[in-house]
C-alpha cells in the first residue's frame, strides 16, 4: 500500500460546531467507499496554510484522490494530496 499526507483547509473555520459531526460524515464515507484504506494518524496544525495533516494508507492513487473528494464534499474543506516515500526507502531507492 502507498502512504500519503492529506493537508486538509477547513473553509470555514468559525463553525466549530459542526466540526465533529463533519468529522464523522468523512470517516463514514471513507471507510463505506474505500474500505481498504487505512488512516495512521492525524494531527491539527496550529499556522501554516493547512489545519489538519492525516497520514492515510491505499491501494493506489485512485483512492488517494477519492479521499480528497469525500473531504472536500462532507468535511466542507479543501484538500491537497502528495504520496511520500519513509526516508529509509527512498535512500536504498537512489
Amino acid at each position: 500500500m502507498a502512504i500519503y499526507l492529506v493537508l486538509s483547509k477547513f473553509q470555514n473555520k468559525r463553525d466549530t460546531g459542526t466540526l465533529k459531526q463533519r468529522a464523522q460524515k468523512v470517516h463514514d464515507a471513507t471507510y463505506k467507499e474505500l474500505p481498504g484504506s487505512k488512516w495512521s494518524c492525524q494531527y491539527s496544525v496550529e499556522g501554516g496554510d493547512f489545519d489538519l495533516v492525516d497520514v492515510v494508507e491505499t491501494d493506489d492513487s485512485a483512492a488517494s484522490e477519492k479521499i480528497s473528494e469525500i473531504i472536500r464534499s462532507h468535511g466542507q474543506a479543501e484538500a491537497k494530496v502528495l504520496r511520500v516515500t519513509p526516508w529509509k526507502q527512498y535512500l536504498s531507492s537512489l
